[in-house]
């Protein structure tokens, strides 16, 4: 799961500054429609995730990633948070779980401290 991110933020490295990734999961299914991608690019914005529609947690497996040193530093740090995560059989949601850590971390949330102690400290 964690290794996605890293070779996005490896990808990236390669880019000129400003190019915009598209990040899908396996799983997703490509369709043509009428309308692209553009829509949801916004040039101020470093990194897009989506909350998912039927629970208050943000999706991993899908986002919208700039090449910027912002983007690359947050990709490096969610990639290298595979350290922190508990091992099987304990059910993380592996980088989708050490996702909301992160976020809570790069928005400087008061809670990001405790969040990271509850997250790494699953039995």
């Amino acid at each position: 799961f964690f290794v996605k991110h890293c070779s996005v933020e490896r990808f990236l490295r390669r880019q000129q500054e400003g190019y915009t990734a598209f990040v899908m999961d396996g799983d997703v299914i490509p369709v043509v429609m009428q309308r692209g991608l553009e829509p949801w690019i916004n040039p101020h914005e470093d990194l897009v995730f989506y909350e998912r529609e039927w629970s208050p947690e943000v999706a991993a497996g899908n986002y919208i990633a700039r090449n910027s040193a912002f983007s690359r530093a947050v990709l490096r740090y969610w990639a290298d948070f595979e350290q922190l995560t508990p091992s099987y059989p304990i059910f993380t949601g592996h980088d989708n779980g050490a996702l909301h850590a992160v976020i809570a971390v790069v928005l400087n949330l008061p809670c990001a401290a405790q969040l990271i102690r509850l997250f790494t400290g699953l039995p």
